[in-house]
């Protein structure tokens, strides 16, 4: 992974309900840091939100790849598709090389 972030795994903890954040961690088995919490105080979708954070860099990975690989398998003169287009500026997002 070409960012300069937390690497994974990361994981969501095991909130109960009526507990104030949910947490997103890194790390292996009883060594876990947090990476971000995330508020449950009025937020329908926190627990969405911790599981997609979670799964960052991960999702990054496979953008990176499959960017890769359609440049790889693209013909001589053929224009980038919108998919990765999108995959490419997500990337640069995630990275820090948006401008």
């Amino acid at each position: 992974m070409s960012a300069k972030n937390t690497q994974g795994p990361w994981a969501t903890d095991d909130a109960s309900p009526g507990d104030l954040f949910r947490y997103v961690l890194h790390g292996a088995g009883d060594s876990f840091g947090y990476v971000c919490r995330v508020s449950t105080n009025g937020n329908a979708n926190a627990e969405a939100d911790a599981r997609l954070i979670a799964a960052a860099p991960e999702l990054l990975e496979a953008l990176e790849r499959l960017s890769a690989q359609c440049a790889r398998l693209r013909l001589p003169g053929q224009t980038e598709s919108d998919a990765e287009k999108t995959a490419r500026a997500a990337i640069a997002r995630a990275t820090g090389q948006q401008s």
